[in-house]
């Protein structure tokens, strides 16, 4: 399970805001990183980085940033995909099988970049 801080490295790595509210006038929100305001009780949620959305919305920015070789080869090195033999089982255990974990991976390439 991905904590708080790894969301917001992620979401960072999108390009968006993680946003923090603060009381604006008449009731509404403004965020306080980039003064996006939202009405009274809507707030725009933050990414889960559960969902197959959110994993391949990181994947487009890898391959737009030219990282993408270099995620592929560190979830690769992970002993999480042990036992994974040829390309189509790892592409399927990547892709398919769980987004969380697939994101996890890459909150944990982050990580391993800084």
């Amino acid at each position: 399970m991905l904590s708080d801080e790894q969301k917001k490295k992620l979401t960072e790595y999108l390009g968006e805001c993680w946003h923090k509210w603060e009381p604006a006038s008449n009731g509404n929100y403004k965020c306080v990183h980039c003064s996006y305001v939202t009405f009274r009780d809507f707030y725009p949620s933050q990414r889960t980085f559960t969902t197959d959305a959110d994993f391949l919305a990181l994947c487009r920015k890898a391959v737009e940033k030219d990282e993408w070789a270099e995620f592929w080869e560190f979830a690769e090195r992970k002993e999480l995909c042990s036992g994974i033999v040829t390309y189509n089982e790892f592409a399927v255990w990547l892709f398919l099988d769980n987004p969380e974990r697939a994101c996890c991976l890459a909150a944990m390439w982050l990580e391993e970049q800084e």
